[in-house]
């Protein structure tokens, strides 16, 4: 899920929810009609076909005993309508009245300085990025080929620089570089590694995200989590990336923020 990496002040305010929906402890969220929805992914380049507004991260709800979802690995809660409800709801602060029975969540606000920390996985909450293994190492050690990287489709957003990879094992282990290539198995980058690759290295790939500025993001189901095995060329949130961190399988995470365009309406 998302949180908070880094914020000179903090503000928390409590939003009731989209009739109907249904808002994890953890997603990125748009206010919507009268609340606060899950933030769809993008669509478009910068999401301008959606041209949504960033609002904030829940960081809680107002259910009086929780509940929690095994798909998405988090709390969550969903909104029905007040009428004579007997849903019991606590802990609301702020201009909200205590007693109207209904679905509330805790936003953080997020701005275009708020830093954000988000978990990586491959099209599904818990799914870790695929591993893959060297199979054949260029000597200027600038290039490699590998048995499969798992990207989907195979020509991702690699020929300007979207994407980095990351060594596991070998000699190169722990090394990060910008991919130039857009192949699923033949990968290229500019900076030569200390040694070339060989059978038998381990490295894993995420599309979009570099290891720090300008990159190119998509989420997952009710914004959750960043999808870094999908097309990242053509729908997208741009992002600066502060920090990139795939050492560990299925703890792959960034930090980022959003850039000003996702916080302006208007935008072309």
């Amino acid at each position: 899920m998302f949180s908070i990496a880094h914020i000179d002040q903090l503000q928390t305010i409590w939003a009731p929810i989209v009739d109907s929906d249904t808002v994890y402890v953890g997603s990125l969220l748009v206010v919507s009609d009268e609340g606060v929805k899950p933030l769809p992914v993008a669509s478009g380049a910068a999401d301008t076909t959606n041209k949504n507004v960033i609002f904030g991260i829940c960081v809680g709800t107002n259910n009086r005993t929780p509940v929690y979802n095994t798909t998405y690995m988090a709390e969550y809660i969903t909104d029905a309508t007040p009428l004579a409800s007997t849903t019991e709801f606590a802990g609301v602060e702020g201009p909200w009245n205590k007693y109207n029975h209904c679905a509330m969540a805790c936003v953080a606000i997020v701005d275009p300085s708020t830093v954000i920390r988000g978990d990586i996985f491959d099209g599904a909450t818990g799914t870790a990025m695929t591993v893959a293994t060297v199979t054949i190492g260029a000597a200027a050690a600038k290039s490699c080929t590998c048995d499969g990287i798992g990207f989907p489709p195979a020509t991702t957003k690699m020929s300007k620089g979207y994407g980095t990879v990351h060594f596991r094992s070998g000699g190169n282990k722990g090394s990060y570089r910008i991919l130039d290539s857009n192949a699923s198995k033949a990968l290229t980058w500019d900076k030569a590694l200390y040694t070339r690759c060989v059978a038998g290295d381990t490295l894993v790939a995420v599309n979009g995200l570099r290891p720090i500025g300008l990159s190119q993001m998509q989420i997952g189901t009710e914004a959750g989590y960043i999808d870094g095995g999908t097309d990242a060329s053509t729908n997208y949130f741009s992002v600066t990336v502060h920090r990139l961190d795939l050492r560990t399988a299925g703890k792959e995470f960034c930090e980022f923020r959003f850039n000003t365009c996702h916080f302006d309406p208007k935008r072309a």
